[in-house]
């Protein structure tokens, strides 16, 4: 469903939804590999940053009408806001599992505790899974850095300030740190 979807917000409660399987293939897991539960727990500390930093951008992108948000708002976003369209692009890619992010990493420990715990067809699932978000999460990707549409100056735009640069700079370090260095984290036993 997530695939057709061109509202932000829906796009992102259906990856939701895809994300909450994945970690309930860890909680599965956790029943024969004892690990499981640090799996459970780093992917939940990844996604969290990654959903804080794909907030955080649609939150500077948004005008009054938020609701209403459409992948459309984020076209040429790379030409209007590149430091806000590298931000994003960081958190839809650790989301997407893309290496060396920190949800890759996040996805690795819970795949690898389903195959330890035998959980093959809901492995085969998941993989399937992630396969199809890599399409939507780059769709918008692709809408940021390559659309065709022209250039729209919006008036309103308000620069972005040095402590919201701060937390994002802070926020998408850390998803690369983690992934880089997972024991960064200091859930791992």
């Amino acid at each position: 469903t997530a695939v057709v979807q061109h509202n932000v917000k829906r796009l992102l409660g259906l990856s939701g939804i895809a994300h909450a399987g994945y970690v309930l293939i860890g909680v599965i897991a956790s029943i024969k590999v004892p690990w499981a539960e640090y799996a459970v727990i780093f992917y939940f500390a990844t996604y969290l940053l990654a959903s804080f930093t794909i907030f955080g951008v649609i939150m500077q992108v948004a005008d009054l009408n938020d609701s209403e948000q459409e992948l459309e708002n984020f076209q040429n976003l790379s030409r209007k806001r590149p430091f806000l369209s590298a931000v994003l692009t960081v958190g839809l890619g650790s989301l997407a599992g893309i290496p060396p992010l920190g949800g890759f990493i996040g996805k690795l420990f819970i795949f690898v505790a389903a195959y330890r715990a035998g959980l093959y067809g809901l492995l085969g699932v998941a993989l399937c899974g992630v396969v199809i978000s890599i399409y939507y999460y780059f769709g918008w990707i692709r809408v940021m850095y390559f659309s065709q549409g022209k250039v729209i100056e919006e008036e309103s735009e308000v620069p972005l300030r040095m402590s919201d640069r701060c937390v994002f700079g802070a926020l998408i370090t850390a998803i690369v740190l983690v992934g880089l260095f997972p024991g960064l984290l200091p859930i791992i036993p």
